[in-house]
C-alpha cells in the first residue's frame, strides 16, 4: 500500500512553517510514516505514541546521522512526561482525533510548547471525500467523521479560552493505492482509513460485502485508489 505518494501532507505542513532548527513534538507518530519525510531539517525532533510495537519500527529507520536529533519514545498526549516550555513546534500527525481525550490533550501541547510556539494538527477532515462518505454510508455510519468533529470542537474550545490563536486553515487532498481487495479491507479500519476499530468491529459481513464490490469501481492500474481529504490548522500559542 502506499499512503500519500505525492506527499501532499507534508507539503501543506511545510506551507505553514519551517521546521529548521526548532524543537519539535510529534505526537502520535506511529511508525513514522509522516515523521521520515520531515526529520531531517529540525534541531530536536521527538516522536511520541504508544504502541510499542510501531515505535520500534521508526526507531530502525532512523539514518545513522540523524540518531543524536531524532528519538522516538512511549508516550501519550494527555499526560506527557516533559517540562514546560520545551517546544518550539507541537504536532498531532493524524491522532488528535484518535485521543481519549482531545481537550486534556490540547492543553498539555499548550504547557509543553514555548512562548509563540506553533501547534499543528493534521487529520481526516469531519467532511470526507466522495469516496470515503460512500464507504462510510455503506458501513452504516455517519457520513462525517464523529472523532474528528470532537477534536474539531476540542480546537475551537481551545481558541475561545484564549489558549491559541489559529495562523492557517487547508483541506488537503490525497490518495492511497492499496494492492489487492484485502489490503484495502485492512485498511478500512487503520488509523488512515475510513473507520475507527470500534466503528468497523459493528459492522455486519453485508456491510463490508457491500463496500467490497463498491472498491472495484475505485480500481487505478490493477490497483485500488481511495481519495480522502485531511485538514490542517495551525496556531499560536498564546501565554
Amino acid at each position: 500500500m502506499q499512503e500519500d505518494p505525492a506527499e501532499e501532507e507534508i507539503k501543506a505542513v511545510k506551507r505553514h512553517l519551517a521546521f529548521a532548527a526548532k524543537d519539535v513534538l510529534e505526537i502520535g507518530c506511529g511508525d513514522g510514516r509522516v515523521t521520515r519525510k520531515y526529520w531531517s531539517e529540525p534541531g530536536q525532533l521527538i516522536a511520541i505514541d504508544p504502541d510499542k510495537e510501531a515505535l520500534a519500527s521508526a526507531s530502525k529507520s532512523v539514518p545513522e546521522n540523524l540518531a543524536k536529533t531524532v528519538r522516538f519514545k512511549v508516550g501519550r498526549a494527555e499526560k506527557m512526561d516533559f517540562t514546560k516550555d520545551s517546544f518550539d513546534v507541537v504536532f498531532f500527525s493524524w491522532s488528535l482525533c484518535c485521543v481519549q481525550d482531545t481537550h486534556r490533550s490540547l492543553r498539555e501541547a499548550w504547557r509543553v510548547l514555548r512562548p509563540k510556539g506553533v501547534l499543528v494538527n493534521l487529520m481526516p477532515d469531519v467532511e470526507p471525500s466522495i469516496e470515503v462518505g460512500v464507504l462510510r454510508s455503506l458501513g452504516g455510519k455517519d457520513v462525517t467523521r464523529p472523532f474528528s468533529t470532537d477534536a474539531y470542537k476540542a480546537l475551537i474550545r481551545c481558541m475561545k479560552d484564549g489558549m491559541f490563536v489559529p495562523i492557517k486553515e487547508e483541506r488537503i487532498f490525497i490518495n492511497f493505492y492499496l494492492d489487492s481487495m484485502e489490503e484495502f479491507v485492512n485498511w478500512l479500519p487503520s488509523y488512515t482509513g475510513p473507520f475507527n476499530e470500534a466503528e468497523f468491529a459493528s459492522m455486519t459481513k453485508k456491510s463490508i460485502e457491500a463496500m467490497r464490490k463498491f472498491a472495484q469501481t475505485l480500481r487505478w492500474d490493477h490497483r485500488l485508489r481511495v481519495g480522502d481529504v485531511v485538514s490542517l490548522i495551525s496556531a499560536q500559542k498564546l501565554s
